[in-house]
């Protein structure tokens, strides 16, 4: 089982911040019936697992009783039986860009501006328009891109040579598909850096949920419990969790700030939790 998933906090300085991932789902067990995957995660400020049995954070609040944390743009599906494993496999650009489409609509439905959307480097998130030059092009092709981005060419130059000029350009000033998108409605994308998930908060969303799933497995289990539950621990995710994961990113991200600049998700904290405020007030 896929599931494309999106996380979003309303921010204290009205952006509103936006994680996207796709992740692989699937179920472990060995000869007892029990889970083997370990999902634990370090995301709590107290250092305990985000899902521990003992763990407050297990109360489960439907997402939409709050008005400050969301999660939205839940999609999920299962590939048929001459599909690859990878789910990688299993959707494209096309699937992506209609994905994000959705997540805008679900945007402005809630009346959100200004959005942050953060997203990994995965190569169909940073997919360029359907119009834009290909390395596998003619010389003579190149060369009228090349014009028609007013770019200076010289005809005689070797195909390789003009090619990294105009390359080099059009990763410079070329939009990926989604950022002219986000852009058309007033919102902005940003990528993390390679090989950094911990900067992505619905990383460890996704850690906890898969956790919470996956200790429900027995043997009788069917394929369509697990849908049944995943949907579920979706629709019943914590808010609490959601802004514990913002806040363990926000440590790793401050540091590196110029102290004139706040962190770029910054989680708003109930007005009645006295320990929220508490532990804010000491990062």
């Amino acid at each position: 089982m896929n599931s494309l998933v999106k996380c979003s906090n309303y921010s204290a300085t009205s952006t509103n911040d936006v994680g996207t991932s796709e992740n692989d789902f699937s179920t472990n067990a060995n000869s007892s019936g029990t889970n083997t995957n370990d999902y634990s995660s370090s995301a709590s400020d107290s250092g305990a697992s985000l899902y521990g049995s003992d763990s407050d954070l297990d109360a489960a609040t439907p997402w939409h009783a709050t008005n400050d944390t969301w999660f939205l743009g839940f999609d999920s599906f299962v590939g048929g039986k001459k599909q690859t494993v990878d789910y990688h496999g299993m959707f494209d650009n096309n699937y992506f860009v209609k994905w994000f489409v959705r997540l805008l609509d679900e945007l402005r439905s809630l009346g959100k501006e200004n959005a942050v959307v953060v997203m990994d480097n995965t190569a169909y998130h940073k997919v360029l328009p359907e119009d834009a030059p290909k390395g596998y092009w003619t010389k003579v092709r190149i060369i009228e891109a090349c014009k028609k981005y007013k770019l200076p060419v010289n005809e005689k130059e070797l195909r390789p040579v003009i090619w990294a000029r105009l390359k080099a350009y059009i990763l410079a000033n070329v939009l990926p598909v989604v950022v002219s998108l986000a852009h058309e409605r007033g919102h902005e994308v940003v990528y993390t850096p390679p090989y950094h998930s911990d900067l992505q908060p619905i990383e460890m969303v996704w850690a906890y949920t898969k956790g919470r799933v996956g200790r429900q497995y027995c043997n009788n289990t069917t394929f369509q419990d697990v849908k049944d539950r995943l949907a579920h621990e979706f629709a019943t995710l914590p808010d609490k969790i959601i802004r514990d994961c913002v806040n363990h990113m926000n440590k790793k991200v401050r540091p590196c700030l110029p102290t004139s600049t706040p962190p770029m998700l910054q989680t708003k904290p109930p007005a009645t939790t006295l320990s929220w405020t508490r532990k804010m007030r000491t990062t």
